[in-house]
């Protein structure tokens, strides 16, 4: 018998047979476990997008007429991102009950304006109208934002929403950004009609979607700003 070694097969031909051989399979069962798991979270659990939302109130007079005064109390006139407590006075209007009667003035006398005071504290969002511009009744001179963050506003697409897997109570997760993990909540309210999701909240900003509106607790521990986008995963009820 020959005491001769066989002759080792150098690394670079070892290499080569196992990215020809094997590589392609672990490739393959790596992707197919992947996709699976990207169908599984994304399409069978859903998965969309909400906002942090604050209350928003429009603020306008109870009569039409001029706005007099965007007054603040340092002086100078109400601008945007100017912070505002409850009750203080945002609008000044000079009322005009009568077409073709000068605002403010009524049989040659003068009269007050109308004070409008803020319902909520918070900051300016939108001014919608100056001083010496017409109002009408009712309609929003300003806009006020509240302080805090209050619930995330979401909307199921239509392929997502089957009657009754989505309703109140139901567990969902929240993805916020900066911090690793999921935080978990719950659905508040569920609406009752489509209507159109705002191109902001839509993953795939190319067509047009609708779908149901919902209402998320915030979930606890975590300070969210107003105006956010989270990640929900939605687990439906049952």
């Amino acid at each position: 018998m020959s005491n001769k070694s066989p002759i080792p097969v150098p690394w670079y031909v070892r290499w080569r047979h196992w990215r020809h051989r094997s590589l392609p399979v672990i490739t393959f069962v790596v992707s197919v476990l992947l996709v699976s798991w990207i169908w599984q979270r994304e399409v069978m659990t859903g998965s969309i997008v909400g906002e942090v939302v604050a209350i928003r109130v429009d603020v306008g007079a109870p009569c039409s007429g001029v706005v007099a005064e965007l007054p603040r109390s340092s002086g100078g006139q109400l601008s945007s991102l100017d912070a505002v407590s409850s009750g203080d006075t945002l609008v000044l209007v000079h009322p005009s009950p009568v077409p073709g009667v000068t605002p403010g003035v009524i049989e040659g006398q003068d009269v007050l304006p109308v004070q409008i005071t803020s319902p909520i504290a918070g900051s300016v969002l939108k001014i919608h109208r100056r001083k010496g511009q017409p109002v009408q009744a009712y309609e929003p001179i300003v806009t006020i934002s509240g302080e805090e963050a209050k619930f995330i506003l979401a909307y199921v697409p239509e392929h997502l929403f089957d009657a009754g897997s989505i309703q109140e109570g139901s567990s969902v997760d929240i993805q916020i950004q900066g911090s690793s993990g999921y935080a978990p909540s719950r659905v508040e309210r569920v609406g009752v009609s489509l209507e159109r999701i705002p191109s902001h909240l839509l993953r795939y900003q190319d067509a047009s979607q609708w779908g149901v509106p919902i209402r998320i607790e915030l979930p606890k521990g975590y300070p969210l700003r107003p105006g956010s986008v989270v990640g929900i995963v939605l687990k439906p009820a049952g």
